[in-house]
């Protein structure tokens, strides 16, 4: 609606489809003129938070939910590229992730689009990237000149603008990484030690999705801003990793990486057959061979090397988030260690909130020197608790019972 010689938006992304004559299959140029002055200096762009806030769902009945309809295209102003983490960092009403169209499949037919309402669907082949590095691998962060990419409005923040200023550019960088796949080999990591693995599922087709598990300076076990990013669920072929209940298509997890880590991998099948988990790339830590890399299916009993093989197994279609664990031994650890990292607490408006994995039973809370304040007997135990939260500044102590008699302690600061 923007072509045809009228004025673009500073800062505002732009989609450029080819002309209707030309072939959805065979690659052909096609050339376009933009005119104008370069920009410099401080840029703000306004940016949108849509209506939609929960319960509706598609025409492919996927729910829809009001982070669903809070992303915007954005694009790099410049005629340099820019950092996308110092991008993330100025603007903190954003979710801590840029997204970026790959343009790595086919234009498909109206069952490839999210809502399955529209002639022709562009396939949902982005890479996302924050801290924590790309998924899928290959990008290197730096955005060039004119590239369009895609940003999610934290649905608490009020503040409806993104900002570009003159500290994201990097005037010593090679501005031909503006992103697609053909130009996916510019590796431009920055000095952070980072050891991560990547890990897909294909189906029999060899379609694939992939997920990333990152281990660095900075990232916690619970979700963490610039070191995590969500994972949306569409029906289609898809594999994520758990932050509790919370699908995520990156995880960034503390440095160095513990051994006795365990992280729950979810996957989706978009019909019944027979599947593949494997390892599509890995760094750091991971690229010594000795360093294990295990997958858990917890449903069969099985602990498979990931290192000397994909691991093949037969589901349902269907979203299954309890079946596999990423692991890097093969010893039996029992419950403890995977219900303590995977319970998590924090306080948000005065009140409390408890995830876990397993059903949460009874709750605890103690102040820092060890007395008892309330003790909580949850009525109907669930994987989500809440309660109000009016006290004072300070350090706290959760003991939290789960349903298999699992106890965690956590440390909460208000």
């Amino acid at each position: 609606v923007n072509g045809n010689d009228n004025p673009m938006v500073v800062g505002k992304g732009y989609i450029v489809r080819g002309p209707s004559l030309y072939s959805t299959t065979v690659p052909a140029n096609y050339t376009a003129s933009v005119t104008g002055r370069p920009n410099n200096g401080v840029i703000t762009t306004a940016i949108d938070r849509g209506t939609i806030t929960t319960g509706l769902v598609g025409n492919n009945l996927i729910p829809i939910t009001a982070t669903d309809d809070n992303w915007n295209l954005v694009g790099n102003p410049y005629p340099s590229s820019i950092d996308a983490v110092r991008f993330l960092t100025v603007n903190g009403n954003l979710d801590g992730n840029v997204r970026l169209w790959t343009h790595s499949n086919a234009i498909g037919t109206s069952s490839s689009s999210f809502y399955g309402s529209y002639s022709w669907g562009y396939a949902n082949s982005y890479t996302t990237y924050n801290i924590s590095g790309p998924n899928p691998p290959g990008f290197g962060g730096k955005i060039g000149s004119g590239q369009g990419f895609f940003v999610l409005i934290d649905d608490l923040n009020p503040l409806l603008s993104v900002t570009f200023d003159n500290t994201m550019r990097k005037f010593d960088h090679d501005n031909s990484e503006f992103y697609r796949t053909s130009n996916n080999n510019v590796l431009n990591y920055d000095a952070l030690e980072r050891s991560r693995v990547w890990l897909s599922i294909l189906d029999e087709a060899n379609a694939n999705s992939t997920m990333m598990v990152c281990y660095v300076d900075g990232a916690t076990i619970e979700k963490d801003r610039l070191f995590d990013a969500s994972n949306k669920d569409t029906g289609n072929l898809n594999i994520y990793s758990l932050i509790g209940n919370e699908k995520m298509n990156i995880q960034g997890r503390p440095a160095p990486l513990n051994q006795l880590d365990m992280v729950p991998i979810g996957y989706t099948a978009s019909q019944n057959g027979i599947y593949k988990i494997a390892i599509a790339e890995v760094d750091g830590t991971f690229t010594d061979a000795s360093q294990n890399i295990y997958l858990e299916d917890v449903q069969l009993g099985v602990m498979h090397d990931l290192r000397s093989n994909y691991y093949t197994f037969t589901t349902n279609s269907g979203t299954f988030d309890n079946r596999f664990i990423l692991r890097y031994t093969n010893e039996t650890l029992g419950d403890i260690n995977f219900d303590t990292q995977n319970t998590f607490s924090f306080i948000s408006n005065n009140v409390l909130n408890i995830k876990s994995t397993k059903n949460i039973e009874q709750v605890d809370l103690y102040d820092i020197t060890g007395k008892l304040i309330k003790a909580i007997k949850v009525a109907n135990a669930s994987l989500d608790f809440a309660t109000d939260f009016n006290y004072p500044n300070g350090v706290y102590i959760l003991k939290i019972k789960l349903d298999n008699g699992v106890t965690v302690t956590k440390k909460q600061i208000n």
